[in-house]
């Protein structure tokens, strides 16, 4: 409707060590505007744990929707409080700023009932805020002799997740069962946090999605829909969540 308020989705951005820039992919942006809601975008501050946790609960007001989105891997003291501040060493992309400000974001977003979806990485940023562990690496740990990890073109799918009858993740999708997907990761889910529910898996048992069955839309999955043309059902879902008529 002309003159409405639009529906404001946040986008959490990763950080290029490069060049110091955030960045968040196009796809993201892209994916977003199409439902007709209004991207913005979330950075962490360098400033520690205080800080982006003040950050994120202004944010967390700012916004009616809230994509966790992918990038490096999640410093294990964020699942793991006896993990010593080295023990991220051996891992990509680690950023503990972004991680305090994303589990911050993925905690409050639960408690206000914000509509949420993790990707990738964001997914394993709400398991783990919410009292959940990851598997370090894959393959490291044993728990698959599966790649998990392609090469470009991401709108390619090389896989295949079931996703569960009757769950958010089906409804949002418009399809329950075996599904196409592509995969960009080396870490995982490994013990769920309390309140989620598994609503998809790999062949191999790996976790690919879960939900909250007391939220109205609290959604994470490990795949990257944005490059896939058939997913985009998952943004629409998540804007038309986000209208909710406690809206202005």
């Amino acid at each position: 409707m002309e003159g409405a308020v639009p529906v404001i989705i946040g986008i959490t951005t990763t950080l290029n060590e490069a060049d110091g820039f955030q960045r968040v992919n196009v796809e993201y942006i892209e994916s977003v505007a199409a439902t007709g809601a209004l991207p913005v975008l979330l950075s962490p501050v360098a400033g520690g744990v205080a800080a982006n946790e003040t950050l994120a609960e202004k944010a967390l007001t700012a916004v009616d929707g809230l994509i966790i989105s992918g990038g490096g891997d999640i410093h294990p003291r964020a699942y793991d409080q006896a993990a010593d501040a080295d023990a991220g060493d051996d891992l990509m992309g680690v950023d503990e700023n972004r991680d305090a400000f994303e589990l911050a974001l993925a905690r409050g977003a639960r408690e206000r009932g914000l509509p949420t979806l993790g990707i990738c990485r964001g997914m394993q940023i709400m398991n783990a805020a919410l009292g959940g562990t990851l598997h370090r690496d894959l393959h490291a740990c044993g728990v698959t002799a599966v790649g998990h990890r392609q090469e470009p073109p991401y709108e390619r799918t090389t896989g295949s997740v079931t996703v569960a009858e009757g769950s958010l993740l089906a409804c949002a999708l418009g399809r329950a069962g075996l599904l196409s997907v592509n995969s960009m990761h080396h870490q995982a889910i490994d013990r769920l946090a309390p309140g989620l529910l598994v609503a998809a898996r790999s062949d191999d048992r790996v976790i690919e999605a879960v939900e909250d069955p007391a939220h109205r839309f609290y959604l994470g999955v490990q795949w990257h829909p944005e490059y896939l043309e058939r997913h985009r059902g998952l943004f629409q879902a998540l804007a038309d969540a986000a209208d909710h008529p406690a809206r202005p």
